[in-house]
C-alpha cells in the first residue's frame, strides 16, 4: 500500500423519480447512506441526489435463531430479545466458500455461518428501504506517491473530499503534480487521497 492522489469530477445524476431502486441499479454511482454518512455537506448539497434504496443487510432475527439452535441454554427466547447484540467478528472468501462468524458480547458464544457462495447465506439477510445520497464521479488524475514530509502534513484526512483549490496548489509545492491544478475546474472537482 501506499498514497494514492485521485482528482475527480463529481456531478449530480439525474435519476428517474422512483419509489425505491435496488442495489444493482445503481451500480455505477457512488453512494452513501444518509445515516452515518459523513460526507462533506458541500459535496451533498452541490452532487448529491437522494432516493431510497433496498440495501441487503443482515437479518439479525435469523443470527438469533442461529445462535439460539447452537446455544439453546444461552437464548431461551423465541424471538430476538433488543438487549441482545451479535458483532461480525470475521470472514473468509475462498473460491470455494464464503463465512461469516458472529459473536456476542456479553456471552461466550460465537456462531460461523458458512457457504459454497454468497445465495447460500441468503437466509439470514434481508432488504431495507435505506435513505441514500447517490454522486457520479470521474477520475481526471491520478497520482501514486511522491509529497513531501510537508506535504504529508497538509494532506487532508484518508479518503476524504477535498475541494480546496488552496490547499491543492499547497500541496504541488510538496511534491503533488501540477496537472492537479490545471485539470482543476473549481465547483466540480475534488482531491481524494487514500493510504
Amino acid at each position: 500500500m501506499g498514497l494514492d492522489l485521485h482528482l475527480l469530477r463529481l456531478s449530480k445524476p439525474m435519476l428517474e423519480a422512483k419509489d425505491v431502486y435496488e442495489e444493482e441499479d445503481l451500480d455505477c454511482y457512488r453512494s452513501c447512506p444518509v445515516e452515518g454518512c459523513d460526507l462533506p455537506r458541500t459535496l451533498i448539497n452541490r452532487f448529491a441526489q437522494l432516493v431510497t434504496i433496498n440495501r441487503q443487510c443482515w437479518n439479525m432475527e435469523a443470527i438469533y435463531q442461529a445462535f439460539k439452535a447452537q446455544y439453546p441454554d444461552q437464548y431461551p427466547h423465541d424471538t430476538k430479545p433488543a438487549t441482545v447484540d451479535f458483532y461480525p467478528c470475521g470472514g473468509h472468501y475462498g473460491p470455494n466458500s464464503i463465512s461469516y462468524t458472529w459473536e456476542d458480547y456479553d456471552r461466550p458464544c460465537l456462531i460461523k455461518l458458512e457457504g459454497w457462495s454468497a445465495n447460500d447465506l441468503d437466509a439470514y439477510l434481508t432488504l431495507e428501504p435505506t435513505p441514500t445520497y447517490v454522486w457520479d464521479m470521474a477520475e481526471v488524475d491520478y497520482q501514486r506517491k511522491g509529497l513531501t514530509d510537508e506535504g504529508w502534513e497538509i494532506l487532508p484526512d484518508n479518503c476524504t473530499y477535498c475541494m480546496d483549490y488552496d490547499l491543492v496548489q499547497a500541496l504541488t509545492k510538496e511534491g503533488l503534480s501540477t496537472s492537479f491544478l490545471e485539470n482543476w475546474i473549481e465547483g466540480e472537482t475534488a482531491l481524494y487521497p487514500s493510504w
